[in-house]
Order: structure tokens, then C-alpha cells, then sequence
């Protein structure tokens, strides 16, 4: 099983963390690891990382991106506070980076945890597919396909868990689509790369459980999603999710309040940095936390979640 996680020194705790999880609850997978490091990364950072995955008798990769090759796209867009950075866009250069002999890889965002067995996602046929992929937990807001031109039919996933089918990738050039809609139609990008991989694969994913990306907007007081269609799916996945996917204040941040922040506590405490303090938010963070509590954007609070009920 080949699983890539893209990084920056930022979330250096947060790979290993999520490594640690994959390991423990995958104990009979022969998993390589592959990660896509910002220059910032250091010997030390990939030495920790390396001992994760050696202890589990498991091989990790490291691999360098040469940024000049993502000079199309810029981060920030459209005013958007947080902790985005161009690592995000790494994920588009995967064919490019990995070798190619391999033809599918797991692509997982840093600020996951997995509790359970990866194999039946990994091992689901996409060979007539450009990539698998989960619903996006705002795929009932209108406004994100009015904003990309695209019907909302065809609906629109979360790209921080991705299966990847590389050879289909690669015979469609893929990347170079993504290029031209980065250039083409800057104006309707506000979600970066996920955006951009929503447009050009439209037609060209294959989605699955919740179960397999479970994210907060899933389990908020209003969901913005379909309850319709997703209510059963949602209250299934919430009681025992294979992968959790933290989107607001992410669960190292003292004043994460997400249900699973746990999960995350518990898998950190296996690793180096089982004694590391919860870190004070950043200025951004403090910001996005006021205008939160302000209702000017939705972000956590002990009242953002609330298990649903069975309609009757």
C-alpha cells in the first residue's frame, strides 16, 4: 500500500501523529510511505518520521518539489484567513514526484487520524476513473458550483483524502488541466487545489463512504449537506469512522473542541511527542476564533455539534 502525505515543517507533528494511527490499526499491510517535504523540512524532521516507520516495519520515502513548477497557482486567495501554504498544491505534482512504476497511491492530508483498515478503500478498483474521493462537507451550497460553472449534480469532494488513480493521471495529463484552469480562471479559485481538482476531474471520480473522510461539517448543529440523501450515511460513519479528517481548529490547538480531538490525543501520546504541549492558537487562528464567535464564519464551538436524530 503506497500512501503520500505532503508537508512543511508546520506539520511535521501532525505526519507522524497520523503515520502512528496508520500503523497501529494496519498491523498486516506492507505500507510504503512517501512524503512530499517543503524545503523547510529538516534531517531531524525526516529522521523522526523514519523512526515511526521503522518501528512498524515499514519503509518511508522523502521527495523535494521544485516550486518554480507551481509558480500558476498562489495561496491566500480571495482574502482567505488560516494556515494555508503552496505545500497544498503539491499534491497536483504527484505524477511528476512519484516513480512510475507506481500506478495508485492513498493521498492523505496531514491533519488526519485513521482508526481502522485502509485495505478495502486502498484495494477499490478506479482503473476507469481519474480518482476516488469523498463528499466535501459544504457540497450542498450552491454557491461553490455557481462560483466553478460546473451543474451541482455532479457534486464536489473533499480533496485531503484521495485515492489516485497515477497512470490515468498521467495518459490524460491530468496536471496540465489543472495548470490551464489555475491560469485560465483564477477568479474561481477560493479553495485552492480542491477547487481546481473539483473542475477538471467532474466527471472523472468515483465517490465513497463518509466513512472513509469523516468531516466536522458533517456532525455541525446545521450541516451543509443534504440531510436527505446523507443522514443515514452520517449517523453510521459517526459512530465508528475509518478516517478522521479535522477542518477548523485542528485538534493540536488548546481550544479545539471536536469530538474526536481524543483520537488525535490518544495516537500523539504513542509518538515523540506524547509530553509536547497543546499549542496557543496563532494570530490567525485567534482571528478566525473571534469572528467565529462573533457567527461572521463557522468555526468550532461546544455548540457547533449536535448529534443528529433519526427522522421518523
Amino acid at each position: 500500500m503506497n500512501i503520500v502525505c505532503c508537508i512543511d515543517r508546520n506539520y511535521v507533528m501532525p505526519a507522524g501523529v497520523l503515520i502512528t494511527s496508520i500503523c497501529i490499526n494496519n498491523p498486516d499491510a506492507q505500507i510504503a510511505f512517501h512524503i512530499v517535504c517543503n524545503p523547510n523540512v529538516t534531517c531531524q524532521d525526516k529522521d523522526d518520521l523514519t523512526q515511526i516507520v521503522e518501528k512498524y516495519g515499514n519503509k518511508i520515502l522523502f521527495y523535494g518539489v521544485d516550486e518554480q513548477m507551481l509558480s500558476s497557482f498562489t495561496v491566500g486567495k480571495a482574502g482567505q484567513p488560516g494556515h494555508i501554504t503552496i505545500a497544498t498544491y503539491y499534491r497536483l505534482l504527484l505524477p511528476l514526484i512519484l516513480p512510475e512504476k507506481i500506478d495508485k497511491i492513498l493521498y492523505l492530508d496531514a491533519d488526519i487520524i485513521v482508526r481502522g483498515n485502509l485495505m478495502p478503500f486502498y484495494d477499490s478498483d478506479i482503473e476507469d476513473y481519474a480518482v476516488g474521493a469523498v463528499t466535501d462537507m459544504s457540497s450542498g451550497l450552491i454557491t461553490i458550483f455557481n462560483r466553478l460553472r460546473y451543474s451541482e449534480r455532479l457534486g464536489y469532494f473533499n480533496a485531503g483524502v484521495l485515492l489516485i488513480n497515477l497512470k490515468y493521471w498521467r495518459e490524460h495529463n491530468i496536471l496540465g488541466e489543472c495548470f490551464e484552469f489555475a491560469q485560465n480562471y483564477p477568479d474561481r479559485i477560493k479553495f485552492h487545489d480542491q477547487d481546481i481538482l473539483n473542475y477538471v476531474l467532474r466527471e472523472r471520480k468515483k465517490l465513497f463512504p463518509l466513512t472513509y473522510n469523516f468531516q466536522d461539517g458533517f456532525i455541525y448543529t446545521v450541516p451543509s449537506l443534504s440531510l436527505e440523501k446523507y443522514e443515514k450515511e452520517i449517523l453510521e460513519a459517526e459512530k465508528d469512522p475509518v478516517i478522521i479528517h479535522y477542518l477548523a481548529i485542528k485538534p493540536w490547538f488548546k481550544r479545539c473542541v471536536h469530538p474526536y480531538k481524543g483520537e488525535f490525543l490518544k495516537y500523539k501520546a504513542m509518538t515523540k511527542w506524547n509530553k509536547q504541549s497543546l499549542a496557543p492558537l496563532t494570530f490567525r487562528e485567534r482571528v478566525k476564533w473571534l469572528l467565529g464567535k462573533l457567527n461572521l464564519i463557522k468555526v468550532y464551538s461546544p455548540t457547533s455539534f449536535k448529534p443528529l436524530e433519526p427522522l421518523s
